[in-house]
């Protein structure tokens, strides 16, 4: 039999045992509350966006060749920056790391670009996160010396006119026989045999070969300069060089070209391409090659050159 002095003790057992379970059970529901809230910040900062330095909104820029500059950053790292022109891709290029840790979470990309004709153009950026898609992407619209839309110049022939050639009247010849002088003998007429004879006739020298065949690509090398390498080459072509590029392979990544410019007989390349990669001292192997266009349209490519690099300065 319960004594009635213990009932007001072992209720506030039971009391207090039933506030202690509820408390646990407040702090359980807390702590899977704050577990959520942190996954769902960790994965809004997997997504990578990219923004365009160079050319900005409504820029009108010259018509020869220039760097386009942009930028991607995301928390996850960004493997690299895809660009096109008016919905074209361009062929990729390699991105700089710009973080300190080597975690490639910010990068840059300088993109040599040869404006193919004047005219409005749209330049598009995109961010290839690490998983290897594309994430969030920047437009911007420029124009290239013009912002005017260029028609194709048309010629329309003009019909010759009829033109009736006028015979010339002929000329009979006639010799005429001269008094004698004192001092010069007289001489007899010249013999019919001799005013027949013939005086043969000599055929103009033949039209010297068409240029059919591309520049010749005298030499190439790279030099180095600020962690970044370059090509230069000299060419020469009976009808003058056109137009020459620099073709690389850095680390077996693939085939780019980048445009080269004429100084007073050596070309050079435009821009340099960077072979920092954030870790430790650059080690690699560059391939390089040319190409050249005469002014008649003829290429020619050289050989194939191998170079290994073990610093920033080569």
């Amino acid at each position: 039999m319960i004594s009635k002095n213990n009932l007001p003790s072992k209720m506030f057992c039971v009391v207090l045992i039933i506030t202690i379970f509820l408390l646990s059970a407040c702090d359980q529901i807390q702590i899977s509350q704050n577990t959520e809230g942190e996954a769902d910040i960790g994965v809004s900062n997997q997504g990578t966006s990219a923004w365009i330095e160079y050319p900005l909104e409504g820029w009108i820029i010259p018509n020869q060749p220039v760097v386009l500059v942009a930028y991607a950053g995301g928390a996850g790292g960004v493997m690299g920056i895809q660009l096109s022109i008016n919905g074209q891709t361009l062929p990729s290029l390699g991105a700089s790391d710009l973080s300190t840790e080597g975690t490639n979470q910010q990068v840059r990309l300088d993109y040599p670009w040869q404006p193919p004709a004047p005219g409005p153009y749209i330049l598009s950026a995109s961010a290839i996160g690490g998983s290897g898609a594309s994430g969030a992407g920047t437009t911007v619209n420029f124009c290239v010396e013009t912002c005017e839309e260029q028609a194709p110049a048309t010629i329309t022939p003009t019909p010759d006119a009829d033109i009736t050639p006028t015979p010339s009247p002929e000329i009979t010849p006639t010799w005429t026989k001269e008094p004698p002088s004192k001092d010069i003998p007289e001489t007899e007429p010249p013999d019919d045999e001799d005013q027949g004879e013939e005086i043969p006739d000599t055929e103009p020298p033949p039209d010297p070969p068409a240029d059919t065949s591309g520049p010749s690509i005298d030499s190439g090398s790279m030099f180095f300069e600020s962690c970044q390498f370059y090509g230069q080459a000299s060419a020469s072509d009976p009808s003058g060089v056109s137009w020459m590029k620099f073709g690389f392979n850095k680390n077996d990544a693939g085939w780019s070209w980048v445009w080269m410019s004429d100084y007073g007989g050596l070309w050079q390349s435009d821009a340099g391409i960077s072979v920092e990669d954030g870790i430790g001292t650059p080690v690699g192997t560059i391939q390089y090659k040319f190409q050249a266009g005469d002014t008649l349209g003829n290429e020619s490519t050289s050989g194939v050159y191998s170079y290994n690099y073990t610093s920033c300065d080569g």
